[in-house]
């Protein structure tokens, strides 16, 4: 809701006031770039887009995030436990990393993560690298200014 807040003071087409008007509520990566840009951030590196990233973009952005810098990535909530959709694959989620991309012991994709006011691996249960692949359009890296 933080992030439809602000995107709905900057929206000049669409009005976010219901759940269900997701157009009015997607944030473009240049309007995030402008946000972090405000506060004090500078973009280092960016791989997003409409299209998915693969597994090239995963281990491009586990290099940020193992490094300390700030990685936020553009999904499809149908990515995260709670989403009432399974097989959509279209962008429509931004989500901050809190750790790496990991693979268990079972191929299982996990991921700490910040989205909807909690920090957890909230990637739905028992999914793997082509599940995560296919519904992951890479993302942007930020660092203080200094």
């Amino acid at each position: 809701m933080t992030l439809a807040g602000l995107r709905d003071s900057e929206n000049a087409l669409f009005s976010f006031d219901e759940l269900d008007s997701p157009v009015a509520g997607a944030t473009l990566w240049r309007t995030l770039t402008a946000w972090f840009e405000r506060a004090g951030y500078e973009k280092v590196f960016s791989n997003v887009g409409i299209t998915q990233a693969g597994v090239q973009g995963i281990r491009d952005l586990n290099e940020y995030v193992n490094k300390g810098y700030n990685v936020v990535t553009l999904i499809s909530d149908s990515l995260l436990q709670g989403s009432q959709y399974e097989r959509l694959t279209v962008p429509t989620h931004w989500i901050s990393w809190a750790g790496p991309v990991i693979q268990d012991e079972n191929g299982h994709v996990q991921l700490k993560l910040f989205s909807w006011g909690q920090v957890a691996n909230q990637i739905k249960p028992g999914k793997d690298l082509s599940f995560f692949i296919n519904r992951f359009f890479g993302g942007m890296v930020f660092r203080p200014l200094k």
